[in-house]
This record gives C-alpha cells, sequence and structure tokens, in this order.
C-alpha cells in the first residue's frame, strides 16, 4: 500500500505540474507506464446518451474503424456511462451472439480485441455542469491483461485523479481529440439537417436541393457518423449543441 500511495503522490504532483496543454499527454503516460497501452475521456451528455468531446490515445485505424462503424451509437461503455457513474470492465472477445441482439455489439466485442485491445477498465465520474458525465477509460493489451485486473483498484484511482484535472477541449484540434470530433459538417449536411429540424420530409428535402432522396439519406448518414448520432433526431440536437447547427 505505501508503494501504491507514493505512486499516486507522484501522479498527482506530475499532473498539478503540468500546463494545461500537456496534461493529456502527461494522462496518457501515466496510464501507460502502469501496463495499459491506451486512454480514453469523454464527457456524456445523459439525456442524448452521446459524447460532447472524445479524446483517444488509441491507433488511429482502430478509431476510423469505429467510427465507420457506428459503433460510438452502440457502445455499452457510453450508454452504461449515461446511466450512472461507477466502474465497468470490459472483456473483448468474450461476447457470444446469444448473448446480444445486437449484431454491432458483437461486432464491436470482437473488433476492438482484433485492434489490439483485450480488457478496457472504465470509470464514470460526476462531471461539471447538469446532466453531463465523465467517462474515462483505459485499455490494455493481451500481454497485460493479468496486470491490469491485478492492479485495478490503484488505475481507479489514478484515473480519478486525470479526471479531476482534465477540462473540456477549448478547440477541436487540442491534443488526443479524436478525429470524429474534429470533423465539422459539410455545407450540404449541414442544410439537410436544418430542413430536417424544421419539418421536412426525405422527399422534400431531395426537392429542394435538386438531388436524388438517397442522396439526402447518405448526407444524413455522414452527419450522423461525424457527430457520434445513433438517430437523425440525436444528429440534431447535437449539431445544434455544438454549434454547427442554427436553426
Amino acid at each position: 500500500m505505501p508503494n501504491v500511495l507514493q505512486r499516486l503522490t507522484d501522479a498527482a504532483s506530475r499532473l498539478a505540474a503540468s500546463p494545461a496543454d500537456e496534461i493529456w499527454w502527461v494522462a496518457d503516460a501515466l496510464v501507460r507506464e502502469r501496463g495499459a497501452n491506451a486512454i480514453n475521456a469523454c464527457d456524456i451528455d445523459v439525456e442524448l446518451e452521446s459524447p460532447l468531446w472524445v479524446r483517444s490515445s488509441m491507433h488511429d485505424t482502430w478509431l476510423m474503424d469505429y467510427l465507420a462503424q457506428g459503433f460510438m451509437a452502440i457502445d455499452p461503455l457510453i450508454l452504461g456511462a449515461a446511466q450512472s457513474t461507477g466502474s465497468n470492465w470490459l472483456d473483448a472477445g468474450h461476447m457470444t451472439r446469444e448473448m446480444t441482439f445486437s449484431p454491432l455489439a458483437y461486432e464491436l466485442n470482437h473488433q476492438v480485441k482484433d485492434a489490439g485491445y483485450a480488457v478496457i477498465q472504465a470509470e464514470t465520474f460526476a462531471a461539471p455542469g447538469p446532466g453531463v458525465r465523465r467517462l474515462v477509460t483505459v485499455a490494455f493489451g493481451k500481454n497485460a491483461e493479468q496486470s491490469g485486473r491485478a492492479n485495478r483498484d490503484e488505475m481507479r484511482l489514478l484515473m480519478a485523479l486525470i479526471s479531476s484535472h482534465l477540462a473540456p477541449p477549448a478547440a477541436p484540434d487540442e491534443p488526443g481529440m479524436f478525429t470524429a470530433f474534429r470533423s465539422t459538417l459539410t455545407v450540404r449536411e449541414h442544410d439537410v439537417l436544418c430542413m430536417l429540424a424544421n419539418g421536412m420530409r426525405n422527399d422534400a428535402v431531395a426537392h429542394r436541393l435538386g438531388i436524388a432522396e438517397v442522396t439526402v439519406r447518405k448526407h444524413v448518414l455522414s452527419a450522423r457518423a461525424k457527430l457520434g448520432a445513433a438517430t437523425r433526431e440525436q444528429a440534431i440536437a447535437l449539431a445544434l449543441r455544438s454549434g454547427q447547427l442554427a436553426l
């Protein structure tokens, strides 16, 4: 226990001494020193069950696959964090098709392991502001899985320290920002969402813009992917909240 307390004290000192623009990299270094191979953090809108911002040190190839396949909308760690604070643990690659009604959830569980992340420890904390929770997760590769399990309590305390030092990013290009949240809506995606938000149907939007209805659906899907939204209604709400859409 004394060694754990000393390590946590040292970690707190390093975080406190770091400039704001270096906190993320210090946090990443701290979890890697304890055997993890990535850290993620986000603030979650409880009502929308969707992240307001996301930072990640997972590798870009996996993050782009995660975004492109719509995994964010059904990620059990995000959905769980929207429901309550506390701890969670994900064993990647262990889900069977009989364990879920969602083929996408099955694919996520197995593909995250294929990407090199065998287990993920998740901690959800209260965040500044009403209706928001902060989710911090650390991932371990197969070779570090056992040490990750053995040191869960220390990692939980470290993640609480990290959470207390992280601030919502002031700009989408800050260090570690998930690529999805660097992406802005195109003019056409903005126009489509705006018209839908004003009650127009797909066919009416297509007629107004002089495009095919299938193209309208493609713009909606693209906007949903950029915003991490499960539905068009959620995409509209997130675009409004982020300032990318004004009615």
